[in-house]
């Protein structure tokens, strides 16, 4: 239960991070991934962006790999568990490919960004709440 908590705490910091930092506004995530030109917003360089991906992505997988594993044991049909414990890695996946889009093609690939990071933050609530509930109903 404890781990729950922890992934759930994660989800919810990393959420209230990205509206501080952009708004959770596409305009603000569009100027952020624009580049130097960009005045009075932190704007991902390069190398930034490559430690970003590096860090996303092994420690969102490692954490989907984890919480993944408990929702393959909970009460879920087949179909669900499928969906969202696969969805999980292909979220994160997209999530970071649509940063270097933004990045090196165009700042256009921003909603994709907005969209794979909130179907990602949904799709590990969802496990999160349907493992706390089959935890609870045990007791």
């Amino acid at each position: 239960m404890g781990f729950l908590i922890l992934l759930l705490v994660g989800t919810i910091v990393a959420v209230v991070q990205v509206h501080v930092s952009s708004t959770l506004a596409l305009e603000g995530l569009k100027a952020r991934f624009a580049g130097p030109e960009t005045a009075d917003i932190s704007t991902h360089s390069l190398a930034s962006l490559l430690q970003t991906t590096h860090t996303h992505l092994f420690t969102l997988a490692f954490m989907q790999f984890m919480l993944g594993g408990l929702f393959l044991l909970s009460s879920a049909s087949k179909g669900l568990k499928g969906l969202l414990a696969g969805g999980g890695f292909a979220f994160i996946l997209l999530d970071q490919a649509s940063m270097w889009l933004a990045k090196g093609i165009s700042p256009a690939w921003v909603p994709l960004i907005w969209v794979a990071g909130t179907l990602m933050s949904v799709a590990f609530c969802i496990q999160i709440f349907w493992c706390m509930g089959d935890l609870v109903r045990r007791r």
